[in-house]
């Protein structure tokens, strides 16, 4: 967005989609920008300690592989549970991730 410089320094422009393995159908799309991505604190441990030796960016991307959503019933889907795929159409100049934890109290995460 040329007119806004919040969206050229720190916006990525994500396509959101989900193509069902069963049945074909792809739904569950939107366009969106985002300025700061999320991960699941624990989810992240987990991924890093089954791929030790791995790149930051191969851990994310089997944490983000680990997001599912049923194929759309109501578009003639299947309803079976399928990864989502994001995809970038525009990377920011600066980026921030966040881990967060889903505990209100330190408890260590379980596999």
């Amino acid at each position: 967005n040329d007119e806004c410089i919040a969206h050229d320094m720190f916006g990525a422009d994500v396509h959101e989609r989900m193509i069902c393995y069963n049945c074909g159908l792809e739904s569950r799309q939107q366009k969106y920008t985002s300025f700061l991505h999320y991960i699941n604190a624990c989810s992240l441990n987990y991924a890093m300690r089954i791929c030790p030796g791995n790149s930051f960016d191969d851990i994310l991307k089997a944490v983000m592989m680990d997001v599912h959503r049923t194929c759309d019933p109501d578009v003639g889907g299947c309803g079976k549970s399928n990864h989502m795929s994001h995809t970038l159409s525009s990377s920011p100049l600066a980026s921030t991730a966040s881990a967060i934890s889903e505990v209100t109290r330190y408890k260590p995460c379980t596999y």
